[in-house]
């Protein structure tokens, strides 16, 4: 029984590694409807999202999995999106609801756990990978073909539609449990599987007629508080965490220009969250840090004492509560563009 309760906690902990730095991943999902130009963005109709627990809105829900997308998400959420413009989220696939003209403006695929990787997440039970959320996106794109037609379904996706692919951490958090990732031949022979399955997968969604389609890279997990607890000897962000994933990202860059430039009209887009932690961590004092993040909220273990982002008392992955609160925030376009955070 005890072993049981101790592996428990471990998943438990693993899935809030998808939570870490909460303020971030918030001002993704806002800052995803900015990044392209404002005359493109208007022509934007609809939005289909594919991903991990950074952008699951309910998936997990309707499977058997420890990685559930648990509402309320806590005080953290809900402060600004309408006043980006944000008025409701795609929703979840596997919701019943889901259904009829509802798909016609987008739909959310994403699944807690899931990663470029088939087997990325089995660890936490069921899971929706990132080939069967391509393959679920297929079935839609089916219905949309019978709601509209095969013409107008074409320019709705090829034309009107947003692509957002947020994956890839999992991989790298629970893929390899990093062990076969601690001597360079191995580090270089993991990503270059990352890589080469990822290319493929995007390629997959272009021949379903994905034109514009944001990716985003990875952050760095060394640096998230969790993490930066597990290893008290390092100071700072643990490093041996962060290198292979600068490698990976540095990788996805230089993949999704290539995909650009030899899949005719289409449009990859590197989002930067990786530089937007880092900002974060340069210029902790602008939100509300007073320590680069070390205090955690200035007393021990607060990070993990509730109060923060969602209701399950564990805050190992955000930072303090001051950047959440509205009068503390800077201006929009500070937070989104700060850094450049997309490329092209």
């Amino acid at each position: 029984m005890a072993s049981m309760i101790q592996k428990s906690n471990l998943n438990v902990y693993h899935v809030l590694n998808m939570l870490f730095i909460f303020e971030v991943m918030f001002r993704i999902s806002a800052a995803f409807l900015f990044l392209f130009d404002i005359t493109l963005a208007k022509n934007i109709t609809a939005i289909f999202v594919f991903g991990d627990s950074m952008v699951d809105v309910g998936n997990n829900n309707y499977i058997k999995t420890i990685a559930k997308a648990a509402f309320p998400n806590g005080i953290d959420f809900g402060l600004r999106e309408h006043n980006l413009g944000v008025k409701n989220f795609t929703p979840p696939y596997l919701a019943p609801t889901t259904t009829g003209d509802m798909v016609l403006k987008g739909v959310n695929y994403a699944s807690s756990g899931s990663g470029i990787l088939k087997n990325t997440g089995t660890v936490w039970g069921g899971h929706i990978s990132f080939d069967e959320q391509i393959s679920n996106f297929e079935e839609t794109k089916k219905t949309i073909v019978s709601r509209i037609g095969r013409r107008e379904a074409k320019r709705l996706l090829m034309h009107q539609a947003l692509f957002m692919v947020v994956t890839g951490a999992n991989d790298f958090l629970i893929g390899q449990q990093m062990t076969s990732l601690q001597n360079l031949s191995s580090q270089e022979a993991y990503l270059n599987i990352l890589t080469s399955k990822f290319k493929s997968q995007l390629t997959r969604i272009y021949h379903l007629e994905a034109r514009k389609i944001v990716v985003t890279n990875i952050p760095r997990i060394g640096c998230s508080p969790y993490e930066r607890d597990t290893y008290p000897d390092v100071k700072g962000c643990v490093a041996s965490l962060n290198q292979p994933i600068k490698s990976y990202n540095s990788g996805l860059k230089s993949l999704l220009v290539d995909l650009t430039a030899n899949l005719t009209g289409s449009t990859y887009v590197y989002a930067d969250i990786h530089a937007m932690l880092e900002d974060i961590l340069q210029n902790y004092k602008s939100y509300g840090q007073m320590d680069n993040g070390i205090c955690r909220c200035c007393l021990p273990f607060d990070f993990r004492l509730g109060g923060g982002v969602g209701t399950s008392g564990y805050d190992g992955y955000i930072s303090c509560r001051k950047p959440n609160e509205p009068h503390q925030m800077k201006s929009i376009d500070t937070q989104l563009f700060g850094v450049q955070i997309k490329s092209p």
